[in-house]
C-alpha cells in the first residue's frame, strides 16, 4: 500500500468520523440540555406551586381560624344546656334572639372571607348557616350537614381538639359537598357543663373556595411551558454554535488529511482552545509533524538506496565485463576484482540494514543470549578496519589500559553495534585524528565510550541522529555509503538489551557515543 493510499484511506476515515461525531454530538448535547432545561423546569414549576400552595393554604386556614375562632367563643358564651334526667346535659340550644344575632355576625363574617360559615353539633345536626339559603335542603351545606352523622362529628371535634393548631383543617370537596376544591376548617365550640366542666358541643366550619390557588398552579404551569420553549431555542442556538466551533478543528483535519494526500505536507490545523478537541487538534498537528519528517526521510531513503544500489552495481557491471571483454589486462584483474569485492560488501551491508530495518519493523528481532567478554568484541572490531585506520594515519586511544569485561548478551547483535559506532567514527575522524576507547562498569551496568575527533555533530541535528534514515552529512562528502539506517539500529539493538545510548558532540571537535547494557 502506497503512502498516498493510506492518507486517501485516512481521509475518508476521518471524514466518517466527522460526519458522526457532527451528528452525536450535536444530538447528544441538545438532548441532555434540552432534557435538562425541560426538567429542571418541571421540577421548579412543581417545587415553586407546591411551596405556594402550601403557604397559601397555610395562610388561608389560619386566617379562617381567626375568624371563626371568635364566633366560636361568642356561641359557647351563648348556648343553653339541657338537663336532661340524672346523667346530665344531653344538649344544647341557643335563644332565638342569639340565633338571629349569631346569624347576622357569621353571614358578615363569610361575606367578608368569601366563605361559608356554618354550625353543627355533636349530633350532626346543622343549627346556624351564614346564609339563609343554606338551611334549605337542597343546599350543598344542608346536605352535608345531614350526612354527618353524630359519630363522624364527634370524630371531626376530637381531630380538632387533637391537633396542635387546636381547629381542624382539610382541603377538598368536603365529603362532595362542592363540586371543586375549597379551604375547609372547624373550630370547636366548648362550653361548661353543668358541673363545671370544659365540654365540646359542636363545631363552626367555613369552607373557602380554593380556586385561587388553582389559578395559581394554573399560571405556574403556563410560565414553566413558556420557559421550557424559550431555554429550549436558546439552548438550541447556543448547542449548534458550539457544536459547530467543537467540530471545526475535524473539518480542518479532514483538509489538510487531503492536501496529505495529494503530497502537500505543510497544512497544520489551528489550536483554538485546550479541550479535548483542541488537544486532539493538536496531537494531529504533532503527528502531522512527525508524518513530514518522516516521508523526508522516506525519500531521503529511497534516494540514498537508489545510489547505493546503483553505484556498486555500476562499478561491478563494468568491472566484470571489462575483465570478460578483455579491456582491463590480466596483469590488472586482480586490483579490478578487489574493487569488485569492495562494493559487493557494502552491498551486503545495505541488504544487512535492510533486513534488520524489516526484523526490527515486524517485531522478528530476538536476543540470543550467552555469555562474551564486549572488550574483546571492540578489539577485533578495531583490527577489521586496521586498513582503514592506517590509511587516515588514525591514532587509537584507550585500548592499552581496558580490561575484559564479561557480559550476557547477544554476541552478534552487540558486535554489529560495535561495528557501526567504530565505522562511523573512522568515517568522521579528521586525517590523523585520534579515537579513544573506555570500556568500564558501573552500578551493575558495562559501559562503552567510542569519541572521536573531526567535525562533530551540529547541534541541531544531534537530537534526530537516532531516528531512521536520518543522516547529518546530507551532502555526502564524508558517509559516501550511509543511508541512515546505521545508529536507528544500534539503538533498537541496544534497547532490546534494556540498556540505552546517548551521543555528546562538540561541533568542529569531537563526537562521543556511549552506551551500556546489563552485566
Amino acid at each position: 500500500m502506497t503512502v498516498m493510499s493510506i492518507f486517501a484511506d485516512i481521509t475518508d476515515r476521518i471524514e466518517g468520523v466527522r460526519h458522526k461525531l457532527a451528528r452525536t454530538i450535536f444530538t447528544r448535547y441538545l438532548l441532555v440540555t434540552s432534557a435538562v432545561v425541560i426538567i429542571s423546569f418541571i421540577i421548579f414549576g412543581i417545587v415553586v406551586s407546591t411551596m405556594m400552595s402550601v403557604r397559601w393554604q397555610d395562610e388561608k386556614q389560619q386566617q379562617l381560624s381567626d375568624n371563626i375562632s371568635s364566633l366560636a367563643e361568642r356561641a359557647a358564651r351563648y348556648i343553653t344546656p339541657i338537663e336532661v334526667g340524672e346523667d346530665g346535659v344531653d344538649n344544647y340550644l341557643f335563644s332565638e334572639s342569639v340565633i338571629t344575632s349569631m346569624r347576622a355576625v357569621m353571614a358578615t363574617v363569610g361575606s367578608g372571607l368569601d366563605s361559608d360559615i356554618f354550625m353543627i353539633d355533636t349530633q350532626g345536626n346543622l343549627f346556624l348557616c351564614s346564609d339563609d339559603e343554606m338551611r334549605t335542603a337542597d343546599s350543598g351545606a344542608c346536605r352535608h350537614a345531614a350526612a354527618l352523622d353524630a359519630g363522624k362529628s364527634a370524630e371531626l371535634i376530637r381531630a380538632a381538639l387533637a391537633s396542635p393548631e387546636g381547629y381542624y383543617k382539610d382541603v377538598g370537596v368536603f365529603g362532595g359537598v362542592y363540586s371543586e376544591e375549597y379551604y375547609i376548617v372547624g373550630v370547636p365550640i366548648v362550653t361548661k357543663d353543668a358541673n363545671g366542666n370544659d365540654v365540646a358541643v359542636g363545631m363552626v366550619y367555613a369552607a373557602s373556595p380554593a380556586r385561587s390557588m388553582v389559578q395559581f398552579r394554573s399560571d405556574i404551569y403556563k410560565f414553566a411551558v413558556i420557559a421550557v420553549i424559550i431555554s429550549s431555542v436558546v439552548s438550541f442556538i447556543l448547542v449548534y454554535l458550539i457544536t459547530s466551533q467543537q467540530i471545526k478543528p475535524l473539518r480542518d483535519m479532514t483538509e489538510a488529511v487531503a492536501n496529505y494526500a495529494a503530497g502537500d505536507f505543510s497544512v497544520r490545523v489551528m489550536v483554538t482552545d485546550e479541550t479535548e478537541v483542541g488537544q486532539l487538534a493538536a496531537a494531529f498537528n504533532r503527528m502531522a509533524d512527525s508524518i513530514d519528517q518522516s516521508e523526508n526521510m522516506r525519500r531521503s531513503f529511497v534516494a540514498n538506496v537508489s545510489h547505493e544500489l546503483k553505484t556498486p552495481m555500476t562499478t561491478i557491471s563494468g568491472f566484470v565485463d571489462g575483465i570478460l571483454d578483455g579491456t582491463i589486462p590480466q596483469e590488472k584483474q586482480n586490483q579490478y576484482l578487489s574493487i569488485v569485492s569492495d562494493e559487493t560488501k557494502r552491498l551486503s551491508r545495505l541488504v544487512r540494514s535492510m533486513l534488520d530495518l524489516s526484523k526490527i519493523d515486524s517485531g522478528e528481532m530476538r536476543l540470543n543470549k550467552s555469555k562474551f567478554d564486549i572488550t574483546n568484541t571492540v578489539f577485533e572490531t578495531l583490527m577489521a578496519f586496521e586498513h582503514r585506520i592506517e590509511e587516515k594515519n588514525i591514532e587509537i586511544l584507550g585500548m592499552e589500559s581496558v580490561r575484559s569485561l564479561i557480559v550476557n548478551g547477544d554476541p552478534d547483535l552487540i558486535h554489529q553495534v560495535i561495528y557501526n559506532l567504530v565505522e562511523n567514527a573512522i568515517k568522521f575522524t579528521n586525517e590523523g585524528g585520534y579515537i579513544r576507547i573506555k570500556i568500564f562498569h558501573k552500578e551493575r551496568q558495562a559501559h562503552v565510550s567510542i569519541a572521536n575527533s573531526g567535525i562533530g555533530i551540529p547541534s541541531e541535528d544531534l537530537p534526530h541522529i537516532f531516528e531512521r534514515f536520518y543522516k547529518t552529512d546530507k551532502s555526502r562528502s564524508q558517509d559516501k555509503s550511509g543511508v541512515g539506517l546505521g545508529l536507528y539500529i544500534v539503538k533498537t539493538v541496544i534497547k532490546l538489551h534494556k540498556g540505552g545510548i546517548e551521543a555528546r558532540s562538540s561541533e568542529g571537535n569531537f563526537c562521543e557515543f556511549e552506551f551500556h547494557i546489563p552485566l
